[in-house]
């Protein structure tokens, strides 16, 4: 059995991959809503939305 001091580190990294996750996806539906031209005016074009944010 695992002692508790070692669960809590572990807790602590999954609790920021889900908030990671979870700010990558508003992102990523708030840009998906943008129209090209808005895009444009950011310098991005919809074909780079994927690859841009899997960039960390």
């Amino acid at each position: 059995m695992r002692p508790l001091t070692n669960t809590f580190p572990l807790l602590q990294k999954l609790a920021a991959a889900w908030l990671q996750r979870r700010r990558a996806a508003r992102m990523r539906a708030e840009l998906r809503g943008l129209d090209s031209r808005e895009l444009l005016d950011l310098g991005v074009g919809r074909g780079e939305l994927e690859y841009l944010l899997r960039q960390d």
